[in-house]
């Protein structure tokens, strides 16, 4: 950064008289300055040299308020490595940098900690790989630690967050999966929320053997109507050719009790009320947009600002889905006061409908239980009713919450098409739901020649039927 942009944004700064105008200024500058953090392997210390010397202006007691939140998307691990891989600066010299502005109070200490958190995560990484350069000269591979190796990651991204070194909740789960004998499911992957299931191959035979053996089955679920009912408590007249009741009045008042809890809990637990205009497909939908700052004290309750372009900031939006990551495998106790009577009204509609959500439990459980199958669930609601709906019925261990979609604002078809992308042509898809937009989205899969089969469920007996067809299959 030049002498003389330096001493622009301070004469700027004195010219405006109206804290309002200079947080803008602020906040332009501090935009520059993470742009030029990022545009060159090179420029990192020049801009954390323009902080030392801006900290003995006078404005630096506004722009600190803006730029310390923000000092992990300066010091972010990309821009970090980039400068270390260059040669253009040593870890050790930010870290120094860092604990002189820590000594000296130039930011916070709860910012100067996060951004030495990521430091550290870099300068691990740094580290692991040119350990596994060498050991992957002196070693030849394995199946066996490839497949560690991919179980290992998924519970560090379940257990830990971002920027965290492993903890020994970490260390002590990931030595009970190494130690499991691979002979039945494995029980602890339901508090882990794994985004599929781990077991362990009998032997080290090539994949090409190994896929030709099982092919794996994603089944496609979708949520109202097909694995629980709720839509047919409130509109009765709709539902009437497929489902009969004794007492409808009850019905009705069991429907509105549980639509109230659901949104009681998509408000107060999961930001409905903030982004309920800003529905997203998948949990990870913003990720792009997200500087992974960690949220430990993040005020959830402060509005979402809006930019010059009239849109909501991405970057508010994607801390609120990263946290709902974490809120999606809380229990429902937390969440409900009086969540006995939630629990009753549930069981009470189960009991009324002949067992139909007890059947779907089982048959989740089944697949999810299963080394050949993965539950994914696409649903024509939004986002975080829908992930509401999964907690209050008791399916969310069973379909975790990088396996739930909405098609609210996009097509079936289009939702279809991310899942052929993610999951491949090799595996066989199933989509089970209750109507014929499921059925016609089938195509995608078909277009992209892979195996699918669609199965509708009208009534007890379909889905029963469908369970049996899992036992059998």
């Amino acid at each position: 950064m030049a002498d003389d942009q330096l001493l622009s944004f301070t004469d700027k700064y004195w010219q405006l008289e109206d804290e309002g105008e200079r947080r803008v200024l602020c906040e332009e500058f501090l935009h520059s300055l993470i742009s030029t953090s990022r545009s060159s392997p090179d420029k990192l210390m020049m801009v954390l040299e323009v902080f030392d010397r801006l900290s003995d202006s006078d404005a630096w007691a506004l722009f600190k308020q803006i730029a310390g939140p923000r000092l992990c998307r300066i010091l972010s691990r990309s821009a970090i490595s980039a400068s270390v891989a260059s040669g253009k600066c040593k870890i050790s010299d930010i870290r120094v940098k860092l604990l002189f502005w820590q000594t000296n109070q130039i930011f916070e200490r709860n910012h100067i900690q996060n951004a030495i958190k990521v430091l550290e995560n870099v300068e691990s990484t740094v580290k692991e790989r040119s350990t596994s350069k060498v050991k992957a000269k002196a070693t030849e591979f394995s199946f066996e630690d490839a497949r560690n190796s991919q179980k290992k990651q998924r519970l560090d991204n379940t257990l830990r967050p971002k920027n965290e070194p492993d903890s020994a909740e970490f260390l002590e789960v990931w030595q009970r999966v190494c130690d499991w004998d691979g002979k039945v499911p494995y029980q602890g992957a339901i508090d882990f929320g794994l985004g599929c299931h781990v077991y362990r191959a009998e032997s080290n035979d090539d994949a090409d053997s190994q896929s030709a053996s099982a092919t794996h089955n994603i089944y496609v679920w979708d949520l109202d109507e097909t694995l629980i009912l709720l839509n047919s408590l409130m509109d009765l007249k709709r539902y009437s050719e497929r489902f009969t009741w004794d007492d409808e009045e009850r019905v009705k008042l069991l429907g509105d009790t549980l639509c109230n809890h659901i949104f009681d809990i998509a408000d107060n637990w999961f930001f409905f009320k903030q982004l309920e205009q800003c529905d997203q497909v998948h949990v990870d939908s913003l990720s792009n947009s997200d500087d992974f700052v960690l949220l430990d004290g993040y005020n959830f309750n402060q509005e979402l600002t809006i930019g010059m372009n009239g849109k909501t900031d991405e970057r508010l939006l994607s801390y609120r889905y990263r946290e709902l990551r974490s809120r999606y495998k809380k229990p429902l106790t937390e969440m409900v006061s009086r969540h006995h009577d939630l629990l009753n009204a549930v069981n009470e509609v189960d009991s009324l409908s002949n067992g139909w959500l007890s059947l779907s439990r089982y048959i989740l459980e089944e697949i999810w239980g299963s080394s050949g199958g993965t539950n994914v669930l696409v649903s024509s609601g939004q986002l975080i009713p829908t992930l509401v709906k999964l907690i209050v019925f008791g399916l969310s261990p069973f379909i975790p919450v990088e396996n739930v979609y909405s098609s609210r604002d996009v097509s079936k078809k289009t939702v279809f098409c991310t899942i052929l992308q993610r999951f491949g042509a090799k595996c066989n898809y199933k989509v089970i739901g209750d109507d014929i937009e499921e059925e016609l989205a089938c195509a995608e899969f078909s277009n992209g020649h892979a195996q699918v089969a669609f199965t509708r469920i009208r009534t007890i007996d379909d889905l029963s039927m469908f369970s049996q067809s899992i036992n059998t299959g």
